[in-house]
């Protein structure tokens, strides 16, 4: 072999690392270094012939090594599985004691090991009924089975001197010509030559367990190492050019001196069409850790998606499982008996890497929430935090990543119980009760039944409003509802209240409400001079109305055919307040919603919507006498109208859609800020169907989804009917920061900041990926920015699977911010302390596809 020139043996050598975590990603930790040094090998004796290609040459040089290896594998599983009789000296006989042994190993396992593998292999049960018959999780049976088998091999390998091989050879005959599980309808069992219906019961029963324990305690263990995907069309990647290869170009092209600020590798360097694998060919690799980065091995990996349920594998010693990062999509999480899933992931299309979740003990934590004079509090909400500082912990790139936090209510003792809690430190109960101070209390990090929870009235900021809530003919009302801004308080049984009136000059209306009455409304007086507020009386009465109003209509097309199943709603409710943790509405408590639950998708006090019968007629209750707007909507299709004013009291609020002129179809494009095309990007569609306010600071809603659809290799995508107003556009790609876009029209009816009705297209900044750590003798605590090249601060987003953050000064703690997603146009970071006083910039050059983590 001759030598290599130097400039060929520099560029294979830069390729170390990166061949190295190639290696690892496809066969694992354990294989990689075989693998690297075969690559190396075969690089020896037929090197590249171009600098330029060296790292697509070496990519396609390790998958065909892959390949050729996996291939050899199954080959040789194939020539075990078709291995010769044993002679006649350790023949039949031999193999029939062998049988027997198996069966009496069988019948000394203990409960529930025993019991599990018989219901599995014997009743051919599916885990699912088992689960049901045992009253466990199908995760335990799993788990049970696994240790079932596992203790046959040990049983089998000691009375063999370890020597496994020996009896494998003996099983294979029985089970060479089926895999697991086995069938029974064929008229002769492998192995014994015996017709199945000559055999006597008690031998036939012992047979049929055998075969199938037989099948598992030999064939390969269902934990399989996965193959290497074939390559999918151009249509299923985003591929390197449409992701911007001159952007990769240039950041493989900069000194080692511009790059020193972060500790990250290099890119990969664009491919040339047709030698780079396809992104989404090669497999992923997930990890399982605890929350002190533990690996944790021997843990079900299971995916769900579009309803269904799928084991995806069990996590190795090393805490890892494969995955397809074409099609295992959906939400990944572990599921144990002892552990649960404290960061899980809902995998997108086009994620770079494998998720790693983090798992902890369950514990079951229960007590009672008190007052400060010892009452017991009925339906206070309680729901788990998690610590910031745990979606810290793990390189989230995909920006997905699902928190376990559960919610409850006390009952009306006060108590309250969560069956599955995570011990994970730092986790805190978050506690809301109508008339109390919101608490937040840490969460024992062992089981218990007797935690007490106390909270405590809120202290008076400012004054109180006293007064009285009556009838219509003047009596005393008890039990009726009295709020001002987002306090709230009931009557007592001679009507009386007191209420905070909060800052001043921030609530100026008063409103008490009961159902089957009309509310009554009383401003806060104001000044004829000058119309500045003044103070409320010492004692006010609010006088209730009569019965509510109600408004009927009817809802059809254009040509007046029913349109059944739409919902209505008013559009300008009346805000009450803020009960029981959610804003409702005065209408929403005059129809007695206010115990209502929206779980069910039920009208509540908070949206009290009604839906149009088959005649396409509608009736909305708990009104007062004013007009109403009016909201009509078709869930399945998105679109949502408005209409009226409408006077309460009428029966005739009709309405007709013209719906030919408010559906059309849409298309564009999807580009990258190079105008490279992207494909496989996600465009979402959903409207904002109802808000009410839900606190001080925002707002609460409730959206309808529509359906998705993906862009081809071109970055074109095509919806083919959607509202023409109303309704809100969204690309999405792990690849890329999302934007949004509100189809509205103007006044004039022409569509509002684009051209055309039919056609939209969206040029998408790249998504960077950006984690600072503070040294902790500096600060735990403290706040950053980003700013480009002109000095401005540039958005700074944190995304998970319920949703994203977006600042432009980011608050962290522990000294580790979460994973930051940011455009490519950030230059500096700045650093303050935590009361936001600058301490230090650092001037950053981010690298698009890798985890660019900054040290302070």
């Amino acid at each position: 072999m001759s030598e290599l020139p130097r400039p060929v043996v520099d560029a294979l050598l830069e390729q170390a690392p990166w061949l190295g975590r190639l290696a690892r990603a496809l066969v694992g930790p354990d294989g990689a270094d075989d693998l690297t040094q075969d690559v190396w090998v075969a690089a020896l004796r037929r090197p590249p012939v171009a600098r330029g290609s060296v790292r697509s040459w070496l990519r396609q040089v390790t998958l065909n090594r892959v390949r050729e290896t996996r291939r050899s594998e199954a080959r040789r599983l194939a020539r075990e599985g078709l291995v010769a009789v044993p002679d006649e000296v350790e023949g039949p006989l031999r193999r029939f004691d062998l049988h027997r042994e198996l069966v009496r190993h069988i019948g000394e396992l203990e409960d529930p090991w025993r019991r599990t593998l018989l219901l599995r292999y014997f009743d051919e049960q599916p885990l699912k009924t088992i689960a049901s018959r045992e009253g466990v999780p199908i995760s335990t049976v799993s788990t049970r089975l696994r240790k079932a088998e596992a203790l046959l091999r040990s049983k089998l390998d000691d009375a063999h001197d370890g020597d496994r091989s020996h009896w494998t050879a003996l099983l294979v005959p029985l089970v060479r010509t089926s895999r697991p599980p086995a069938s029974f309808a064929a008229p002769t069992l492998t192995g014994f030559g015996v017709p199945l219906l000559a055999m006597k019961l008690p031998y036939l029963l012992a047979v049929l367990v055998v075969t199938v324990v037989a099948a598992y305690l030999v064939l390969p263990d269902r934990q399989a190492e996965p193959v290497v995907a074939s390559k999918p069309s151009a249509s299923k990647a985003l591929a390197a050019a449409p992701l911007g290869p001159t952007l990769r170009e240039a950041e493989a092209a900069r000194s080692p001196d511009e790059r020193r600020a972060l500790d990250v590798s290099p890119p990969p360097e664009p491919q040339a069409q047709g030698n780079a694998p396809d992104p989404g060919s090669l497999p992923l690799v997930g990890t399982v850790v605890d929350v002190q980065g533990k690996a944790m091995p021997e843990l079900e990996v299971w995916l769900t998606s579009a309803g269904t349920e799928r084991l995806l594998g069990t996590s190795d010693t090393g805490g890892r499982f494969h995955l397809d990062g074409q099609r295992d999509l959906g939400r990944i999480e572990v599921r144990d008996e002892n552990w649960g899933t404290a960061l899980g992931c809902d995998l997108p299309l086009g994620a770079r890497q494998g998720p790693t979740l983090i798992v902890a003990p369950w514990i079951e934590v229960g007590g009672v929430v008190r007052g400060e004079e010892g009452d017991l509090i009925p339906r206070a909400q309680m729901t788990l935090a998690q610590p910031s500082s745990l979606r810290a912990s793990v390189a989230d790139l995909h920006g997905r990543s699902i928190s376990h936090e559960p919610v409850t209510h006390s009952d009306e003792l006060g108590a309250f119980l969560f069956e599955r809690a995570l011990a994970v430190e730092g986790t805190t109960i978050y506690v809301e009760a109508q008339g109390f101070s919101a608490a937040e209390v840490p969460l024992p990090m062992a089981s218990t039944r007797s935690f007490e929870i106390v909270l405590q009235r809120p202290r008076p900021t400012a004054g109180h409003v006293r007064g009285r809530v009556v009838d219509a003919g003047g009596g005393s009302v008890q039990d009726a509802w009295v709020s001002l801004g987002f306090h709230s308080t009931r009557s007592d049984p001679d009507g009386l209240f007191e209420i905070e009136t909060g800052r001043e000059g921030r609530f100026d209306r008063l409103v008490a409400i009961k159902d089957g009455h009309q509310p009554a409304i009383l401003d806060r007086p104001r000044a004829e001079a000058n119309g500045q507020a003044e103070a409320w009386p010492d004692f006010v009465q609010l006088r209730l109305g009569n019965e509510p109003l109600s408004l009927g209509g009817r809802v059809t097309d254009a040509q007046g055919r029913p349109l059944v199943g739409w919902r209505v709603w008013l559009a300008d409710p009346t805000f009450f307040s803020r009960v029981d943790q959610r804003g409702v509405m005065v209408e929403g408590i005059a129809q007695g919603l206010l115990g209502a639950s929206d779980e069910d998708q039920n009208p509540t006090a908070a949206w009290p919507w009604t839906s149009t019968d088959a005649e396409g007629r509608f009736t909305l209750e708990g009104l007062l006498d004013r007009d109403y707007a009016l909201r009509i909507h078709h869930p399945e299709s998105l679109l949502l109208v408005e209409a009226g004013p409408f006077r309460a009291g009428r029966r005739d609020a009709d309405v007709a859609l013209e719906l030919e002129e408010l559906y059309g179809p849409i298309e564009g494009r999807v580009v990258d800020p190079e105008g490279n095309p992207m494909a496989d990007v996600t465009i979402e569609s959903w409207v904002v169907t109802y808000q009410t306010p839900h606190d001080e600071m925002g707002h609460l809603g409730w959206s309808e989804q529509g359906s998705s659809v993906t862009t081809d290799e071109n970055g074109h995508y095509r919806i083919p009917r959607l509202p023409r107003d109303g309704v809100s556009l969204r690309p999405r790609h792990p690849d890329i920061l999302p934007q949004i876009l509100n189809l509205e029209r103007e006044a004039d009816g022409k569509p509002r900041d684009r051209e055309s009705w039919d056609r939209i297209d969206f040029v998408c900044d790249l998504r960077y990926h950006l984690q600072v750590e503070i040294d902790p003798a500096w600060s735990e605590r403290g706040q950053l920015s980003l700013l480009d090249s002109e000095g401005q601060e540039t958005l700074i987003q944190v995304f998970s699977a319920g949703g994203q953050m977006s600042t432009h000064r980011y608050r962290f703690e522990e000294g580790k911010t979460e994973v930051l997603s940011v455009n490519g146009k950030a230059r500096e970071l700045v650093f303050y302390d935590s009361q936001g006083t600058e301490l230090e910039r650092r001037k950053i050059r981010l690298i698009f596809g890798e985890l660019n983590r900054l040290r302070l």
